[in-house]
């Protein structure tokens, strides 16, 4: 698969990152000497991370089954005058310290944000988080994730997206609207295969979304809708020869309607999330698009005792216009098409399942323990997360956990199941 970003713009992501905060923090230009060094920082408000992590994975795709991981996280946020701040944030890693890998780097953030009166302006590169439910989002479109990346926290493998956001604040409503001039997939991990050859295309043109939003009411809700293109690929057939096969990725076009609501009844926190989208193949014909479908989730958390929670999610599938791609008779299309109706969660009419999260804390909130859990009734697969952290002062941290994906050949989890995965991390925040 193609890399997310060009190969000199990721050389010189550190750089950028490193060189942005001096520049941009207010009190550089006073700077006289090594004493102004802590200030400096502090007008930047620099803070970030310095990692370290080993991991024992199933089966890694490049051969690779114990990786050493070191990194370093970067966040600096100055203000730019008045009234306005840059945000940048990103990081600099070495993959694999045990087989010398050299180091790569992601510039994840790089966006101003200002404010005029009730509207609120964010222009750049930046994360956009939709939805209420835990885990599983119907309305999460915008940003996109690098799932290639093994990360200790699952939230750590987004990426920013150039965008321009605006949101303006009426008394009893929010509105925003967004405006995204390049498109930016997720990047999936796909294991190499004998023969077969991997092209992806990336789409140009322009995505929209707008937002309608209400919060610290009884109910908080917001209904949205996005116009874009689909941050998961499609797979189809390119070109067949003798002993090779050459596939394309494809990001369609989508759009996409969707709502999410939360309340408090009581010592439980209700809250529900789900979308319609729309695909290019709207009457279900085409066995290398994803056809339309309805997603949902519903549930509930509720704290037990200090810190013990709970929550329970259940979530449904229903696919628009379903065709069976077992029942196509050409042997080449019927795999690939199953192929992509799997990686699609598309290979039933109606899927159904839950997930779980427990979570707990002790000695003083310094030990905390969490488990958290997907599983698709319909296919019997399911992920599998437990996670020990121990804070050992106010910046140090350990954490030991992993990563478990089990179902047959034929199921989402299921084909990563090779992924599955144990680790240890050290982590010294600053």
């Amino acid at each position: 698969m193609n890399s997310l970003l060009p190969a000199t713009w990721r050389r010189n992501n550190l750089a950028l990152l490193l060189t942005a905060c001096l520049i941009g923090s207010s009190g550089f230009a006073r700077a006289q000497d090594e004493s102004t060094a802590s200030s400096l920082l502090a007008d930047a408000n620099l803070n970030g991370s310095v990692r370290g992590s080993v991991w024992n994975i199933s089966k890694n795709a490049f051969g690779n089954n114990d990786l050493g991981i070191a990194e370093l996280w970067l966040k600096a946020s100055p203000h730019i005058g008045q009234g306005a701040v840059l945000v940048l944030d990103g990081w600099v890693r070495n993959p694999d310290v045990f087989h010398h890998e050299k180091a790569e780097s992601v510039l994840r953030e790089n966006y101003l944000s200002f404010s005029s009166g009730a509207a609120d302006f964010r222009i750049g590169k930046q994360i956009i988080v939709w939805g209420r439910a835990d885990q599983l989002n119907p309305t999460d479109n915008l940003s996109p994730r690098d799932n290639t990346l093994f990360m200790a926290d699952s939230d750590d493998q987004r990426l920013g997206t150039v965008a321009l956001k605006t949101t303006y604040n009426f008394p009893d409503l929010v509105v925003t609207g967004i405006v995204l001039p390049y498109f930016q997939p997720n990047k999936q991990p796909i294991p190499p295969a004998s023969g077969v050859v991997y092209a992806e295309s990336i789409p140009e043109g322009g995505q929209y979304a707008l937002k309608f939003e209400q919060s610290g009411h009884a109910v908080d809700w917001s209904l949205s809708y996005f116009q874009g293109f689909d941050l998961n690929p499609d797979i189809a057939i390119d070109t067949v020869q003798a002993g090779s096969l050459a596939l394309s990725l494809q990001h369609h076009k989508v759009r996409v309607l969707g709502a999410d609501a939360a309340t408090v009844v009581g010592r439980y926190g209700l809250r529900a999330e789900a979308a319609y989208t729309w695909t290019e193949d709207e009457e279900g014909t085409d066995p290398f698009v994803k056809n339309p479908f309805f997603y949902a989730v519903a549930g509930a958390d509720r704290t037990f005792f200090e810190y013990l929670n709970v929550n329970l999610q259940y979530f449904v599938r229903q696919v628009s216009k379903f065709n069976d791609p077992n029942a196509i008779v050409d042997p080449l299309t019927r795999n690939v098409a199953l192929q992509q109706a799997i990686a699609s969660n598309q290979l039933d009419s109606f899927q159904q399942g839950a997930s779980l999260r427990i979570g707990n804390k002790w000695l003083n909130e310094t030990l905390e323990a969490e488990v958290a859990a997907v599983v698709n009734f319909t296919r019997r697969d399911y992920y599998l997360r437990p996670k020990l952290s121990y804070y050992f002062d106010d910046h140090w941290k350990g954490a030991l956990g992993a990563n478990a994906f089990h179902g047959d050949s034929n199921t989402f989890f299921g084909l990563l199941e090779d992924r599955s995965s144990v680790f240890a991390e050290m982590r010294y925040n600053y």
